[in-house]
């Protein structure tokens, strides 16, 4: 969708007290963290969360990148070059990451967070999840069942 599409149907108004969400396989975080700012800045929407997948990081690249006003919280794959996970999360909600639920195996690469309520609400759990493209859906689905 280009931001003109976005723009149209959203207005900056409209979504100023909501929890809202973008998520994008960004394949390669390195490679593309600034076309996602400037495409990001085209909007007439801020985003609660950016749900970001295959973002390619690792250990030395990882803490490299950032969105300014958003914490970064990131699953990295193990091996290989390829893969991950990260939610940008507004850094006016408190959270938590939730290391339990994560998986980073060959059928499900996935990351929580669990956002700390004000006033003894219920806490809210988010999550991005990846599915590789050889896996099967049926197999993707019993991971998650899993989690």
């Amino acid at each position: 969708m280009t931001s003109r599409q976005f723009n149209n149907l959203f207005s900056s108004s409209s979504n100023s007290n909501c929890f809202s969400l973008f998520h994008l396989n960004i394949r390669s975080f390195k490679k593309h963290s600034v076309d996602l700012e400037e495409y990001l800045s085209t909007l007439n929407a801020s985003f609660s969360a950016i749900g970001l997948s295959e973002t390619w990081l690792d250990n030395t690249s990882n803490d490299l990148y950032s969105i300014p006003g958003y914490h970064f919280i990131s699953k990295l794959r193990p091996v290989g070059p390829r893969g991950g996970v990260g939610i940008f999360l507004c850094d006016t909600y408190e959270y938590k990451k939730r290391c339990d639920l994560e998986s980073m195996n060959s059928v499900l690469e996935s990351v929580f967070v669990e956002i700390v309520q004000p006033n003894n609400e219920k806490n809210v759990i988010l999550g991005c999840l990846y599915k590789p493209p050889n896996v099967q859906t049926e197999t993707f689905n019993d991971e998650i069942k899993q989690v």
